[in-house]
């Protein structure tokens, strides 16, 4: 006689989510819809805001990427090394209208 016993979970990719439902509104011709929701993580919305492509405005996660955006802007002109963040601003796209 045999017996066996397993245990096991589920959990959901949150990310993951985020592209497939992006994907989904795009393939079916919804593409600000699909951009907003990129821009709802607020890593996106800081590389599309870096790249010249602003995400819309009435998004949290937007808002927090314009302003850390600024924020490094005001380190670089205050002289305090910014690494990295400096190639990013010098490349970046105009986050002045809030």
């Amino acid at each position: 006689m045999t017996f066996g016993f397993s245990v096991g979970t589920t959990w959901t990719d949150k990310n993951c989510v985020m592209l497939k439902n992006s994907r989904e509104m795009k393939n079916q011709g919804h593409d600000k819809a699909a951009m907003a929701r990129l821009c709802m993580d607020e890593d996106n919305a800081i590389a599309f805001e870096l790249a010249g492509t602003p995400c819309p405005r009435k998004l949290k996660s937007t808002q927090n990427a314009v302003a850390t955006i600024n924020g490094w802007k005001q380190d670089a002109k205050k002289g305090e090394k910014t690494g990295d963040r400096t190639a990013l601003l010098t490349a970046g796209g105009d986050t002045s209208a809030e």
